[in-house]
């Protein structure tokens, strides 16, 4: 009989030793699930904002080529008298 109690205590303590070992396996796996679609969310966000900075960087590519060739011009042709041009504007 002591042999008996023995090995059914032993089971026992597998079965709820191997209860534990899925439990555990099923939680790590959903925490990696979550995980997952966590960073597949942020990495769609990230793609987004770099497309964005790059469209950004290449309007301020055309700002400051234009304003390069602007101040070429005025390099060129010597300095303006701002007065007589801000009057010129405001007409």
């Amino acid at each position: 009989m002591d042999e008996e109690k023995r090995i059914s205590e032993r089971r026992q303590r597998n079965r709820i030793a191997a209860t534990k070992c899925r439990n555990k396996k099923k939680d790590r796996m959903e925490f990696l699930m979550k995980e997952i679609r966590r960073l597949t969310e942020m990495n769609g966000e990230l793609q987004e904002q770099v497309r964005r900075l790059r469209g950004e960087e290449e309007q301020l590519q055309i700002i400051w080529n234009f304003h390069v060739i602007e101040c070429r011009k005025h390099i060129q042709d010597g300095p303006v008298n701002l007065s007589v041009r801000r009057n010129a504007d405001v007409l």
